[in-house]
């Protein structure tokens, strides 16, 4: 923080320390954010029996974007009324979980799963990984009208979820 006052002074830390809140919340934001995500690559990952080099590949490009993440996730911190950046931090998690279906759907085609997946779990695994997508992607028009509804816009993550567990075939464990 930049202090501007006596440098001695707890309440010169605490004001200017205030003022970092939004970047303090965007990096918890970003630490939940990247935590879900390699808590679902290794679950995953887990679940193979072989790695082909396009399933290499895919991996690093979803890494790479996973790896980009904080940077989005400041801009939302810093900026968060600004369009471009709530709409950057969304084309981001729009393009994580693309990638999610894209490494599933390359695992599941080229016959790296350790057991084969019936067709109603990878039907529910793509569902999964695409309503964020989805819903991402719905609202960086709306972050350009209201940075603000495009926030509340991505809490329909929530009932989606809700609604597609209660579809989960008993065969999907925990995808």
């Amino acid at each position: 923080p930049q202090l501007e006052g006596p440098i001695d002074a707890p309440g010169t830390l605490l004001g200017a320390m205030t003022g970092l809140l939004p970047q303090i919340f965007s990096f918890f934001l970003a630490f939940v954010l990247l935590g879900r995500y390699w808590m679902a690559h290794h679950a995953f990952f887990s679940g193979l029996k072989s790695i082909d080099r396009r399933l290499v590949a895919w991996n690093l490009v979803y890494l790479a974007f996973v790896a980009f993440l904080p940077f989005p996730t400041d801009l939302v911190g810093q900026y968060g009324g600004n369009p471009l950046s709530v709409a950057l931090f969304a084309l981001t998690l729009a393009a994580i979980s693309g990638l999610e279906a894209v490494i599933l759907r390359q695992a599941h085609k080229g016959g790296n799963l350790a057991r084969p997946m019936p067709e109603d779990v990878y039907r529910y695994g793509m569902a999964q990984s695409l309503t964020p997508v989805i819903l991402f992607l719905v609202s960086i028009p709306i972050a350009f009208w209201s940075p603000t509804v495009a926030f509340l816009f991505w809490l329909l993550s929530i009932p989606l979820g809700i609604m597609l567990a209660r579809r989960r075939p008993k065969e999907a464990g925990e995808l």
